[in-house]
């Protein structure tokens, strides 16, 4: 058997191999159809034949549906407007604000809450170390003065704690926190 014979042989075997899955495929698909066919056929003809029932069930199972939809449909259009309102609004993007003529900014933690609550001076964003000014720490104020701009910005009486302001700028991150979502929550109609 020459080289060229042995080539012709393998490309017709080749070549009557895919014709014989060919067919095995199209013979499958057509089973398969007609099998298809047959169970879509059965099911339209119950579905399309007459049944005895009263109006009054008939009313009632239309009643549930509609039913059904209702809420279902008010249950997607709940879950999407919260959704909406939820990609809104984030306090977790609330992190600096002014309060008593300073910048202050802070970090949310896992849980919710405010903490590392820092003070800048509003005109050249140097950080502000709060200081007792006088010689008696117990009875002086405690004064927010920029080191950079040397502009005393706020002055904090001596019986205040830096913790009480601390506590002071928390509570009204979260009174805005509070209106903030509030605003977002409310539906394009109440806006306008």
């Amino acid at each position: 058997m020459t080289r060229r014979t042995a080539i012709l042989i393998g490309m017709a075997g080749t070549v009557l191999g895919g014709i014989v899955l060919d067919l095995l495929d199209l013979i499958a698909f057509k089973a398969l159809a007609v099998s298809l066919w047959g169970s879509t056929q059965t099911a339209f003809t119950w579905l399309g034949g007459s049944a005895v029932m009263s109006r009054w069930t008939l009313g009632l199972l239309w009643l549930a549906a509609f039913i059904v939809l209702f809420v279902a449909g008010s249950l997607v259009f709940a879950w999407v407007r919260d959704r909406t309102v939820a990609s809104e609004f984030s306090a977790f993007k609330y992190t600096h604000d002014s309060f008593h003529g300073l910048l202050w900014r802070w970090r949310w933690s896992s849980d919710g809450s405010i903490h590392t609550i820092v003070p800048f001076c509003p005109h050249c964003d140097m950080q502000i170390v709060p200081q007792h000014e006088g010689a008696y720490r117990a009875v002086a104020p405690l004064v927010f003065r920029c080191e950079d701009c040397d502009v005393k910005h706020y002055e904090v009486p001596n019986e205040v704690s830096w913790d009480e302001v601390v506590q002071d700028i928390q509570l009204r991150v979260q009174r805005n926190v509070r209106r903030m979502a509030d605003e977002a929550a409310r539906t394009p109609a109440e806006n306008t």
